[in-house]
């Protein structure tokens, strides 16, 4: 389950318990990269499953075309966006989605594939590396860099 930070205490909080505050009400994207295989998983039957992940987020979430892989990869781009807080409850369920069949982990050495912004990598990688090297220490997170597009976060 996604953690949300806690905020002033007279903040009103989610359904899930997520105190909100003005970070968790802007809007804002995520681009996650994914198979041909598991963007079906994704769409689901006639759309069944992507809409029902839009239904209970309340993200919006939508697939680059077959054959339309982000340039640079060979992967489809899933694209979730909202407020901040639906964008991280939509993460998570696509997440979920892609892993585990119930309560059944569907692959244990699964790879999560996540574009970062040119204007994001500095901090994300922070002084000397310190930021991602903590990453990599903390939740085995990696970062591929590629001049030709966006840098890539990999958490295997």
């Amino acid at each position: 389950p996604v953690s949300h930070p806690p905020s002033a205490p007279s903040a009103p909080c989610t359904r899930r318990g997520f105190c909100e505050d003005a970070m968790w009400e802007r809007r804002t994207h995520a681009r996650i990269l994914v198979s041909d295989a598991d963007a079906g998983c994704i769409i689901g039957k006639a759309g069944y499953d992507i809409h029902a992940m839009e239904a209970r987020s309340g993200a919006h979430i939508k697939l680059s075309g077959r054959g339309r892989p982000l340039p640079g990869t060979d992967r489809r781009v899933v694209l979730v966006s909202g407020l901040f807080r639906t964008v991280m409850d939509a993460a998570e369920l696509v997440l979920e989605k892609l892993f585990y069949l119930g309560d059944q982990v569907i692959d244990a050495e699964a790879t999560v594939v996540l574009v970062v912004p040119d204007a994001c990598c500095g901090a994300l990688i922070g002084k000397g590396g310190e930021v991602i090297n903590l990453l990599a220490i903390n939740h085995m997170v990696y970062a591929l860099h590629s001049t030709q597009g966006p840098m890539r976060v990999q958490c295997p």
